[in-house]
């Protein structure tokens, strides 16, 4: 691959890959390549459809599998924001508390098959009475009372279309990554077969290998065993179900564990695929340094599934300055809009925009600093705040 000139840099870490990457194809690659874009833009159709088209999974009639919901867990279905789905999960957790494990496992087994039937006709797209927000407290139920027997029920919701996955999981992957990771322990085999299966929506495939690298990063001793899954997972997966563009995610995620004993088939895996460096600096001296040093990042930062509720409860009030829709507290003057610092700030949104886009086809999100947020994130957050009743927001997303 040709190396990339000193002070050629755009400033853009995604546009200085692609660039990196193009300066390496030959012309005929680049012709392919066109032709793909031009296939993709005639096509008409968006990204989502794109998307969409690779999805073939035929999900079964949940339906058949579901029985009415006692009160508490209706409560919580319904549950709203943030603050009614807390509120719900504290009234259900003491309705539970009474029960056999047995019968615990029983009633969460049917509000995920609810879930899962109602999503067979929900259109999500235009539900703005509805939140995404009680799976995470479900979520919490189970972990409360180690319902570890869910596990098939927990995976299948993975196994939904685009419009469920963004729905309940655009944005708190995590939080899916960490309930697979503790329900997951000893299916090793069932998620290394999803891993093989494609058909499913691209998020998916990072969601789980991640939630595999988390169980070693709560349980070191089974470290060996988790490298020995990601041996296999890499040989197979790899430009089959994860693109080896991805490679600086993986390594990352991989880092939490000082995986250096797979250092030989990752720099075989960037070399083979001519994999440019997006998230590591410094390509593969970089990745090698990550790998036997290991990182104090991690991918869940959080320690349990109400810590993210309370979090959303504390900024619910917040997300919105009502008062900027007053115009009195407006500028007398005009000269703000021709702050050359708000416009400068408007061009970094944009880019971080195009970087997040690049992320999500990835199936990886930005690497997260000890807050718990990517850079883009905490930069975006110190200088606008959120808008809470925008539709997405309505929705717990």
């Amino acid at each position: 691959m040709a190396k990339k000139k000193k002070g050629n840099s755009s400033g853009n870490p995604v546009l200085d890959a692609l660039t990196e990457m193009l300066n390496g194809m030959s012309p005929e690659e680049k012709m392919m390549l066109m032709a793909d874009l031009e296939n993709f833009a005639s096509s008409g159709r968006s990204l989502g459809e794109m998307q969409e088209s690779v999805y073939t999974y035929q999900r079964p009639d949940y339906t058949q599998q579901v029985k009415p919901l006692p009160d508490y867990l209706q409560q919580l279905f319904d549950a709203f924001t943030p603050s009614e789905v807390l509120e719900a999960y504290e009234v259900a957790h003491k309705a539970m508390a009474s029960l056999s494990q047995q019968e615990q496992e029983d009633e969460m087994r049917n509000f995920f098959m609810f879930i899962l039937a109602d999503g067979l006709t929900h259109d999500f797209e235009e539900d703005v009475e509805t939140s995404g927000l009680p799976i995470v407290a479900a979520f919490q139920l189970v972990d409360d009372f180690k319902l570890t027997g869910l596990f098939d029920v927990i995976l299948e919701t993975l196994k939904q279309n685009q419009s469920f996955y963004e729905f309940y999981y655009s944005g708190y992957e995590e939080v899916t990554t960490l309930i697979l990771a503790h329900v997951g322990v000893g299916h090793l085999e069932e998620l290394k077969e999803m891993m093989k299966t494609d058909g499913f929506m691209p998020e998916v495939y990072p969601t789980v290998f991640n939630a595999v690298v988390q169980m070693a990063v709560e349980n070191p001793s089974c470290r060996l065993q988790v490298l020995t899954w990601v041996t296999d997972v890499l040989k197979s997966c790899i430009d089959f179900t994860m693109p080896a563009m991805a490679m600086d995610w993986i390594v990352k995620s991989l880092a939490q564990i000082k995986a250096a004993e797979l250092l030989p088939m990752i720099k075989n895996i960037y070399k083979d695929y001519r994999v440019p460096p997006v998230e590591i600096e410094n390509g593969i001296k970089g990745v090698t340094k990550l790998l036997t040093k290991g990182t104090d990042e991690r991918v869940i930062m959080f320690a349990d599934f109400k810590e993210v509720l309370n979090e959303l409860v504390a900024g619910e009030n917040d997300d919105f300055d009502e008062d900027w829709l007053d115009f009195d507290n407006w500028p007398d003057d005009e000269d703000w809009l021709d702050d050359e610092d708000w416009l400068d700030d408007e061009e970094e949104d944009d880019e971080r925009d195009a970087d997040a886009l690049f992320y999500k086809e990835c199936g990886f999100k930005p690497a997260k600093s000890k807050s718990g947020k990517s850079k883009s994130e905490s930069d975006k957050s110190k200088s606008k705040p959120a808008k809470s009743n925008s539709k997405s927001a309505r929705k717990g997303k």
